[in-house]
């Protein structure tokens, strides 16, 4: 004889789930109860559950067992779960989320009312768009049936989160547990694509004969594990990757067949790379609008190969006026195990040196670089430098904004190292809460570098308590440039630089982080010059207590590389001379958009 709360713990700790990240409330006071008594399992209070919910999702992306739990309560507590949950459902991720309910004979639908119960929320229904699976217990005796139904929904085909909602009574419940009925599992909802030997011989030739061929890596091959097989696959067949930015780390910068990233807040020669290309091979990536920016302008000369385990995402070309020669609805590994067969069978190699030194050279000529004065910190150097300083560290958070495109495109990393961040919901606030989880998940033995802005970390500033009451080995690093810096440069292109809710000028605090850190008990330091950075970042990264670097950049530097409106991935801010641009492409150039405000662009170098 178990309590239900006790059952639902033991449950998930026999399955690898050791944390759960919470803030308590009356609705959810028994499971949390459950959690501290059971010596195999730590509750982790956050000082807000949508804190909660992005260390939870973390948590997934590193932990062993694959999962993250957040809990909360009814209500508020629920609905401030959301944004988290969307972090997960949109990134794949596998994240586990229990709430409290009101009592069963409290619930509004019993009786058709808008709210009966204290606190009472439809949460199942609000996240059913945002979750794999959804659902509020409607008996204590179920619980067993729906906890393996969710775990395993939340792994099979491609991974997302899951939501058990519970209502209070229910929790209270003594049960045997040798009675309560099982999952019995159903067959996949999506397409393994066994038999694919067919298929893939349609490829060699493709390979065989590209002049420039490239693979791009996406996310998919780190759900699957095999981020190593792939690039054990390119150095096969000879032939030059790019990775969408969940794979930055897949190897060193400086591999000769690594093009780096590419997309609309992209360097150049990645850009250069996938837009000149004549075959794309890509795995495990949904070639999103921030990959390929004006889907009909991108590889335009490009067959275009693309392997996705979930079939919506390949039946999207068509409709949107993109033609992709083949589809493979195909688990990554086993496509890439198919096709590493293959080649090795047929003795395929891609000769295509020309090719591969071209991309080098672009790798040489087009690092982003400061083009204007600054007497503050030069964000393109401070990264670069920051590589250095860090190569020996594995993990880093990210927030959205312009710390995250700074970093993806000047940060030179090391094999092994990673980003995490929520690269498609892409909300601000998400990188202290990430490390908090990806700290509980590494058991706080590893240094984590959490990269925020100043607008990110308002956001979810108060978790800085939960830091520091932890001393969780976090480095804290400020990208203070007083203001929303992305939202100035798209207020620049269409809006007559008219900084409304993005600067000091129209509400937005001129902060002072050194000594904010310090009322919540955390060291900081100030970066202001860039002679001083070697000094900075040596302070900051001595020893293991948390410490926060609050690093200034002029509000007037914007983010370059960027695509703006209607140009194609080649093409981005700040303008070359059609000369130039006509020198590195390889396919015709396309013609200059016009501007649907504010007149032409110069198209000056």
């Amino acid at each position: 004889m178990m309590k239900l709360t006790d059952y639902v713990i033991d449950f998930l700790t026999k399955r690898g789930v050791y944390h759960g990240f919470i803030l308590q409330g009356g609705a959810v006071a028994h499971l949390i109860d459950s959690g501290e008594r059971n010596r195999n399992f730590t509750v982790v209070p956050m000082q807000h559950e949508q804190a909660a919910a992005m260390a939870a999702d973390a948590y997934a992306k590193l932990s062993d067992s694959g999962f993250g739990l957040a809990m909360s309560t009814s209500g508020p507590g629920a609905t401030n779960l959301i944004t988290g949950i969307a972090c997960s459902y949109y990134d794949s991720i596998s994240t586990i989320f229990v709430t409290g309910n009101v009592a069963s004979f409290r619930q509004s639908d019993r009786i058709g009312v808008r709210q009966y119960g204290f606190q009472e929320t439809n949460i199942t229904e609000m996240c059913r768009p945002i979750t794999k699976y959804s659902v509020r217990i409607s008996s204590p005796h179920m619980i067993r049936y729906e906890l393996e139904k969710a775990l395993y929904l939340a792994k099979e085909g491609r991974p997302g989160p899951v939501l058990i909602d519970i209502p209070d009574d229910f929790q209270r419940e003594i049960l045997n547990v040798d009675i309560l009925p099982a999952y019995e599992i159903e067959e996949p909802v999506y397409d393994k694509f066994e038999n694919i030997t067919n298929e893939i011989a349609q490829l060699l030739p493709l390979i065989k004969t590209a002049q420039r061929p490239v693979f791009v890596f996406g996310a998919g091959l780190r759900l699957a594990g095999i981020e190593q097989k792939a690039v054990d696959l390119a150095k096969k067949l000879n032939m030059p990757f790019l990775y969408t930015w969940a794979l930055k780390g897949i190897c060193d910068w400086s591999e000769p067949l690594c093009a780096g990233t590419f997309g609309t807040n992209s360097p150049r020669y990645g850009n250069f790379t996938i837009q000149n290309a004549d075959l794309i091979i890509s795995i495990g990536s949904r070639l999103d609008t921030h990959a390929t920016g004006k889907l009909d302008l991108f590889a335009r000369e490009a067959k275009l190969v693309v392997v996705d385990i979930d079939r919506s995402e390949l039946d999207k070309f068509e409709p949107l006026g993109k033609t992709a020669d083949y589809l493979f609805c195909a688990d990554a590994e086993l496509f890439t195990d198919a096709l590493d067969k293959a080649v090795t069978e047929s003795e395929t190699v891609v000769c295509c040196d020309a090719w591969l030194e071209q991309i080098v050279q672009w790798k040489q000529n087009y690092q982003p670089k400061l083009d204007q004065a600054t007497s503050q910190i030069d964000p393109y150097q401070f990264f670069k430098q920051l590589s250095q300083y860090t190569n020996q560290y594995r993990l880093f958070t990210l927030d959205t904004g312009s710390g995250l495109a700074y970093f993806m495109a000047n940060y030179y990393e090391s094999k092994g190292q990673r980003a995490i961040t929520a690269f498609n919901n892409t909300p601000m606030g998400y990188s202290l809460p990430a490390a908090i989880g990806a700290a509980f998940a590494t058991g706080m033995k590893e240094t984590i570098i959490c990269i925020s802005g100043d607008g990110g970390l308002q956001i979810n500033i108060q978790e800085l308590a939960t830091l520091a009451y932890h001393q969780l080995p976090i480095k804290i690093i400020v990208v203070n440039n007083a203001g929303h810096t992305m939202i100035k440069q798209t207020q620049d292109d269409w809006l007559g630089s008219n900084y409304y809710g993005s600067s000091t000028e129209y509400g937005l605090p001129l902060l002072k982080f050194k000594p904010i850190a310090s009322a919540y008990g955390i060291n900081a330091v100030v970066l202001e010059k860039d002679c001083d950075i070697k000094a900075a970042l040596t302070e900051l990264l001595s020893g293991n207590a948390p410490c926060l670097m609050d690093v200034l950049i002029d509000h007037t530097v914007r983010i370059d590389p960027m695509i703006k409106w209607g140009r194609p991935l080649e093409d981005s801010s700040p303008i070359l001379s059609r000369e130039e641009l006509e020198l590195n492409m390889y396919v015709p150039v396309m013609g200059i958009p016009e501007r649907i405000c504010g007149g032409d662009e110069s198209t000056g170098s």
